[in-house]
C-alpha cells in the first residue's frame, strides 16, 4: 500500500500507481505495482494489462535514470488515448 494513502486521497492527488527502490548494496533492486489504484483507474480487464505495462516501463525507467521511451517505444499509448 502506498505510505500515506489516506493523506493522498484527503488532498485530491492521485495514489501512485508503483514505485521503485533501488538495490542496496548486497541485494536486487524493487519494483512495486500498486492493484488497487490501478484496477480503480480501468474499466475493463484489458485496460488493467496496459496499464500495468505502462506503470512498469515508468519504474524501469526510473530505476535506470532513462527516458521511458527507450525502455517501450510505445509508452504511453495507454493513457493517450491509443490501445
Amino acid at each position: 500500500m502506498p505510505d500515506r494513502l489516506e493523506a493522498l486521497i484527503a488532498s485530491g492527488a492521485q495514489a501512485p500507481l508503483g514505485k521503485f527502490t533501488p538495490a542496496p548494496e548486497s541485494g536486487h533492486p524493487l519494483i512495486v505495482i500498486y492493484r488497487h489504484p490501478v484496477e480503480a483507474l480501468c474499466d475493463a480487464p484489458w485496460q488493467v494489462r496496459d496499464l500495468v505495462h505502462e506503470v512498469l516501463i515508468e519504474q524501469v525507467a526510473g530505476l535506470l535514470n532513462i527516458d521511458p521511451d527507450t525502455v517501450d517505444p510505445m509508452f504511453g499509448r495507454f493513457r493517450h488515448g491509443g490501445s
